[in-house]
C-alpha cells in the first residue's frame, strides 16, 4: 500500500492540546504581569499625589505670618465687611480644624513687600460719624491701590479694641491720606475698574459693629505734623487719648484651606474650590510650641476642640495655651513656630487578595509629643488598597525671625 502522507487525527489532536496549554501559561502570565503593572503604576502614581500634596502644604506653611507678626503681637480681632456683618477672627499663623477621620489645615499670610510695620495715625479717624472718612497716616511708603489694610487700635490702652479691614482705593500723597471709598463705587487700577470687597457701602459704623469696639477704636492721635508724639498728662482728657491707632499693610492677605473631600486634596482660596491631588485619603496636622522662649519647638500638640471664646477655637492643646482674654490669646499665638503635618496616600488599584493587613497605619515615626490620631483603614474593601504615610516638620520663619 502507498504510505500516506500529513497528521493523523491523534496528532493533530495533541497539537491542538498542547497548543491550548501554551496559550493559557501566556495568558496567566501576562494576568500576573498586568497585575503588578497596575500595582507598581498606581503605587507610583500615590507617591506622586502624596508627595504633591505635602509640598502645596509645606510650600503655603513656610509662608505662613508673612507682614502679620505685628498683628500677631497685638492680638485684637479683626473684623471684615464682605457683603454682611461676620465673626470676628484672630491673626494667627495657623488654624488645625480637627475632624474625624481628617483636619483641615488654614494658613493666612500677607502679600505685603514690607514687613507691615505700623503706621500710626496722624489725624482721628471716626468712621461712626463719616463713614469712608479718609485715613491720615505718618507716611505712604508701601501701600498701593488694592491693598488691603487693619486699622487697629492700641491694646496696651484699649484691651478690647479692634481691628477694621479696609481695602485702599485712593492714595493722596500731598495729604498723606488713604481713600476708603463706599463698597457699591468702583476704582481704577491700570486702566481697569475694580470694585471695593471691604468697605461697607453704608460705613464702617453700620457694617461692623460692636460700637463698644469702634469707640475704642476711634481715639485722638498722639502725632503731630512734624512726626513727633506729642506729651500727653493722664487725666487731662479722656482716657482714650492716651493712645494712638495704627494702620498696617496687609497688601492681599491670603488664607488657604487644605482640607480632604471625596478622596482627594482640596484648596479653598475663599474664591474656588480646587482638587489637585487625588488619592489623597487622609490630614493630619500638629502644633509646635516653643513654651520658653528659645526659638525651638519644646511640645507637638493636637488642636483641642472649638472652645467658649469663637477667638481662641481649635488652639493648641497644652496648658502653657491661655484663651482668657485676648492678650493672653496673643501671648500664646506666639509661641507657635512650627508644624507638623501628615499625609496618607492610597493607590487607585484595588489587589484582588488582602495587601494591608494593619487596622490603624501609624502618622509619625517618632513619639514626640502626644500623638495624632492614627490613620484608621476603612473595613470591608479598605484593605485591598496599598497606603503610604508621608511626614513632615515645617519651621515658621516668619514667627521664629
Amino acid at each position: 500500500m502507498n504510505r500516506q502522507r500529513g497528521f493523523s487525527l491523534v496528532e493533530l489532536m495533541v497539537a491542538v492540546v498542547i497548543g491550548l496549554i501554551g496559550t493559557v501559561v501566556m495568558f496567566q502570565v501576562f494576568a500576573v504581569s498586568e497585575g503588578q503593572k497596575r500595582s507598581i503604576s498606581s503605587g507610583g502614581d500615590a507617591q506622586q499625589n502624596g508627595s504633591v500634596a505635602l509640598f502645596a502644604i509645606e510650600r503655603d506653611l513656610r509662608n505662613t505670618a508673612q507682614g502679620m507678626r505685628p498683628l500677631i503681637d497685638m492680638g485684637l480681632p479683626l473684623y471684615t465687611w464682605s457683603g454682611r456683618v461676620l465673626d470676628p477672627t484672630i491673626f494667627r499663623p495657623i488654624l488645625i480644624t480637627p475632624g474625624t477621620n481628617f483636619d483641615s489645615i488654614d494658613v493666612t499670610y500677607s502679600t505685603s513687600d514690607g514687613l507691615s510695620m505700623p503706621v500710626p495715625l496722624t489725624q482721628p479717624w471716626n468712621p461712626t460719624t463719616v463713614p469712608n472718612a479718609p485715613v491720615t497716616v505718618l507716611r505712604l511708603e508701601g501701600f498701593a491701590l488694592g491693598d488691603q489694610i487693619a486699622i487697629c487700635a492700641d491694646p496696651a490702652a484699649n484691651p478690647n479694641g479692634v481691628c477694621l479691614r479696609g481695602e485702599v482705593t485712593g492714595i493722596n500723597t500731598a495729604a498723606s491720606t488713604l481713600a476708603l471709598v463706599a463698597g457699591p463705587t468702583p476704582y481704577v487700577v491700570n486702566n481697569e475698574l475694580i470694585t471695593p470687597r471691604f468697605n461697607p457701602a453704608a460705613g464702617y459704623a453700620a457694617a461692623v459693629g460692636p460700637r463698644v469696639g469702634l469707640d475704642n477704636l476711634v481715639i485722638p492721635a498722639l502725632y503731630n505734623g512734624d512726626g513727633t508724639i506729642d506729651a500727653y498728662t493722664p487725666g487731662s482728657g479722656p482716657a482714650t487719648q492716651a493712645s494712638s491707632a495704627t494702620v498696617h499693610n496687609l497688601g492681599q492677605l491670603v488664607t488657604r484651606t487644605y482640607a480632604v473631600q471625596n478622596g482627594a486634596l482640596t484648596l479653598n482660596d475663599g474664591a474656588n474650590v480646587t482638587e489637585f491631588a487625588n488619592g489623597i485619603v487622609g490630614l493630619r496636622a500638629q502644633y509646635g510650641l516653643d513654651t520658653n522662649g528659645d526659638r525651638a519647638v519644646d511640645a507637638w500638640v493636637n488642636p483641642r476642640g472649638a472652645q467658649t471664646n469663637p477667638l481662641a477655637s481649635f488652639t493648641p492643646n497644652h496648658p502653657s495655651f491661655l484663651i482668657a482674654n485676648n492678650a493672653q490669646i496673643a501671648a500664646s499665638w506666639r509661641m507657635v513656630v512650627a508644624a507638623r503635618v501628615a499625609v496618607v496616600a492610597r493607590n487607585d488599584n484595588m489587589e484582588k487578595e488582602v495587601v494591608e493587613t494593619r487596622s490603624t497605619i501609624p502618622l509619625w515615626t517618632n513619639a514626640i509629643g502626644p500623638v495624632a490620631p492614627s490613620y484608621a483603614v476603612p473595613t470591608g474593601d479598605g484593605a485591598h488598597y496599598r497606603y503610604r504615610v508621608f511626614e513632615t516638620i515645617v519651621p515658621f520663619r516668619n514667627m521664629i525671625w
